[in-house]
């Protein structure tokens, strides 16, 4: 497992900067960005670190073409918005 600090804080930062709790692929911008800077095995890996007490992550997957879309993120911790 590769875990890319990098990747986690800049995707942590974006989260914590969001007036919602959720952010993603499909919504962020930012977010979107981050996955295609980043390598699949990378984002993956660093997203299974995360404390998942805290965090939960979803994988858009398209089961057709066999291929990762995109994420999303949630912080747990927070209040919805």
């Amino acid at each position: 497992m590769t875990v890319n600090k990098e990747f986690t804080d800049k995707l942590l930062n974006i989260l914590d900067s969001s007036s919602s709790r959720t952010v993603g692929t499909k919504y962020t911008k930012s977010v979107a960005k981050l996955f295609n800077m980043y390598s699949l095995a990378d984002i993956q890996d660093s997203l299974k670190q995360l404390p998942a007490d805290k965090y939960t992550y979803k994988l858009y997957e398209d089961f057709k073409s066999n291929r990762i879309l995109g994420f999303g993120i949630r912080d747990n911790s927070r209040n919805p918005s």
